[in-house]
């Protein structure tokens, strides 16, 4: 709700408002005077979840240790639980005159919610990126095929970690990448993979996606084949690039 001048109260699902006694209730609501300790940069990277945050920070840290490109230093990554929220976060953290980029999943098609945003100039479309575009380094930019983040890992790098997250629920055994059935995202394959041997990794189905992030983070290889490396730190390059 906003009082705008000659034309009085108006009431819309428009977050995009600058006048700053608009957007102070969603602040509130959010706890903002706690919330805005996690935005200590004038540059900030929002992606979906924690998985996402875990992968960035250490792949980050892994490429700066070798001389390679990571995220600049001075940007934070901002975990906003899901792509529904993106627009609260975008909408709150633009009214602060923070710089922001997103850095999304990518299902094969440019979804409504986003498109939405770009619509309503809560951000510009060269600050929004998905997953897709590095992962294929002679088409880097470019929507490529369906990807998540685990996605620019090779697949015999992440199974690495799966295993070592679930050594114990899966007895010691090793999946390999020949077990695993065709598709392009990695996640998918190991879910139908677990369901086609009855393997069940937690009740409501497929795996705890943080589970095989945050053994990442803890326990980092110190030989992160050149592949993953370059899809990294392409990636970190054009988000560095725009949020200069």
């Amino acid at each position: 709700m906003e009082d705008k001048a000659d034309v009085g109260t108006t009431v819309s699902d428009n977050l995009s408002g600058s006048d700053p006694r608009t957007i102070f209730p969603l602040q509130a609501a959010l706890g903002w005077s706690v919330a805005q300790n996690l935005f200590i940069s004038k540059t900030n990277l929002l992606v979906e979840g924690v998985s996402e945050l875990a992968y960035l920070q250490t792949m980050s840290s892994i490429l700066s240790a070798a001389g390679e490109t990571g995220l600049d230093g001075n940007t934070t990554v901002v975990p906003v639980g899901g792509l529904s929220n993106v627009a609260t976060f975008t909408s709150l953290l633009g009214a602060n005159g923070l710089s922001i980029a997103l850095l999304l999943d990518y299902n094969g098609r440019q979804d409504q919610k986003l498109e939405s945003l770009i619509h309503q100039k809560l951000i510009q479309k060269k600050s929004v990126f998905n997953v897709s575009q590095f992962r294929d380094m002679q088409k880097v930019g470019q929507d490529t095929v369906p990807s998540d983040i685990e996605d620019l890992f090779t697949v015999k790098l992440y199974l690495t970690y799966f295993n070592k997250a679930f050594a114990k629920q899966l007895n010691g055994v090793s999946i390999t990448e020949q077990d695993l059935p065709p598709g392009d995202r990695i996640v998918q394959r190991i879910e139908k993979f677990l369901v086609s041997k009855g393997v069940e990794l937690r009740p409501s189905g497929g795996f705890n996606h943080y589970t095989v992030a945050a053994m990442f983070s803890t326990s980092p290889s110190v030989k992160v084949d050149a592949a993953t490396k370059a899809r990294f730190s392409a990636l970190f390059s054009a988000i560095n690039r725009q949020l200069e």
